[in-house]
Formats: C-alpha cells, sequence, structure tokens
C-alpha cells in the first residue's frame, strides 16, 4: 500500500492549532506580566520621589511659618528701638545735632555698609578742625582690596594722622575718639614734647560691614 507526504490528519491539524494557541497565549502573559513589573516599579518610583517632594515642601511650610513669626517679633523690637525719647549715645532722635537721630541712623552711620576711605578721612578732619587741633598729616594710603571683602564680618580701615596741641587738648581728643559713633581702635599713639606743645601721632582702624545678601534658594528633589 502506497503512502501520502504532506497530509496532516485532523487530528494533527487541531494538535497544531491549539499548540499555536497556547503560545500566543503565554506569549502575551509574558509581555503583560513584564509590562506589569515595570509599571509597578515606575509607579513605587513615582510614589517614593512625590513622598520626598511633600517632605521637603512641608519643611520648607514649616520654615516659612517660624520666619514670620521671626519677622514679627523682629518688626516689634526694630518699632521700639527706633521710638525711644533718647537714643542709644544721649541724643534727641528728632535733633540735628552731632548726637541726634534715631537708633537706626546712629547703628548705620557707626558700622556703614560700604568702604568709604574719603568718608573717614572727612570724618577725622571734621573732629580735628572743630575742636581746633593743629593737623600736621592725616591719612595713609588707601588700600583698595578692602573694598572687595566678600566676608559679612567687620573689616579693619587703618588710618593714621599726627596733630600739635597742648597736653590737655591732646587727652580731650583721645576722650573723642572713645566716644566716637563709629568705632575706633587707637593702635599705636606717639608722643613728642617741644616749646610748641606736644606733636602726637596716632596709629587707629575703624571699619565698615560689608552688606548681607538675602535670596531665596531652591532645592531639586532628584528620584
Amino acid at each position: 500500500m502506497a503512502k501520502t507526504f504532506g497530509h496532516k490528519s485532523d487530528k494533527h491539524e487541531k494538535v497544531d492549532r491549539e499548540n499555536t494557541k497556547i503560545v500566543s497565549a503565554v506569549g502575551v502573559a509574558a509581555f503583560i506580566v513584564v509590562f506589569g513589573l515595570f509599571s509597578v516599579r515606575a509607579l513605587v518610583s513615582q510614589s517614593l520621589y512625590q513622598g520626598k517632594v511633600i517632605s521637603e515642601k512641608e519643611a520648607t511650610l514649616d520654615q516659612l511659618e517660624d520666619n514670620r513669626a521671626s519677622v514679627d517679633n523682629l518688626r516689634n523690637l526694630y518699632t521700639a528701638f527706633v521710638s525711644e525719647s533718647e537714643n542709644v549715645i544721649g541724643g534727641s532722635p528728632d535733633g540735628d545735632g552731632p548726637k541726634d537721630g534715631d537708633n537706626a541712623k546712629i547703628v548705620l552711620d557707626a558700622l556703614p555698609g560700604e568702604f568709604d576711605y574719603p568718608g573717614v578721612a572727612s570724618s577725622l578732619e571734621k573732629i580735628l578742625t572743630d575742636g581746633g587741633y593743629r593737623i600736621e598729616s592725616i591719612g595713609g594710603t588707601e588700600d583698595a582690596s578692602l573694598a572687595g571683602s566678600d566676608s559679612s564680618a567687620a573689616v579693619d580701615v587703618p588710618y593714621p594722622f599726627s596733630i600739635r596741641a597742648s597736653p590737655k587738648a591732646t587727652e580731650n581728643l583721645l576722650n573723642t575718639l572713645e566716644s566716637s559713633i563709629r568705632p575706633i581702635y587707637v593702635d599705636s599713639l606717639t608722643i613728642r614734647s617741644n616749646e610748641g606743645g606736644l606733636r602726637t601721632s596716632f596709629g587707629i582702624r575703624t571699619f565698615y560691614q560689608p552688606g548681607v545678601d538675602f535670596s531665596l534658594g531652591e532645592k531639586v528633589v532628584r528620584q
């Protein structure tokens, strides 16, 4: 009896169709599982990221609330500070005398926020002129590098000068420098006596304090 090739029985064709369905179903199931795993991973990562964002926002909100309370307290303290009937050096807040002005003005005059060497010279020259002192020499070499300080601390500004005056007038000048609104340190004092009185050389230093810039920052929250 002759054999026939290339022809499948109905049973074989049915088995092949079932195998094809199984392979397709397994492929679809595998795709769904892999897709589901990646989706779950993405959702977990996004959830953790959102948690970090929410945590940072809550911390920022708490800081803003603290800052608001600090601002209110500072405003009240400042108002009381500038409205005192007598300023910190015994002058009138509303007057025009050398000791007058409100406390805020006195503080700003005492420690300016910018390097101003000519301003230092002008202030000291006025003190000496008003006191009737004979100025022998005044000022030194301006150090421009002092103007570029990026520190928030007070910066020294050295300033030498010499005068000729009586012993009593020299003592009065020291008292005047000590009571100056602007802080002045006397680092060196050289006194020579002759027939015309005392010739006194002063090595002093005063200060300025660079202003502080206030700016809002930002923080990047990464996944």
